[in-house]
């Protein structure tokens, strides 16, 4: 994850990133690759990253949604 102030800052890292990854032959996944603004939020691991503020991490909706869905099926059997 990268987080960035400007736009044209992003533009100059991935570059970076990319010419990396050509030198060793890798490259990265479109369908995982996003970029959006740090004030709607991202989910990464578990965790709800930047909604709000970009300081904030909470965990994500869909991380409580498969505990509970998780401890119902525990709670049945």
């Amino acid at each position: 994850i990268i987080f960035c102030k400007t736009r044209s800052l992003l533009r100059k890292i991935v570059k970076a990133v990319y010419k990396i990854l050509d030198k060793l032959q890798l490259t990265l996944a479109k369908s995982k690759t996003y970029i959006g603004r740090v004030a709607k939020g991202h989910d990464f691991l578990g965790y709800r990253i930047g909604e709000g503020s970009p300081d904030t991490i909470t965990i994500s909706k869909t991380t409580v949604q498969r505990f509970y869905q998780r401890l119902q099926r525990l709670y049945e059997q």
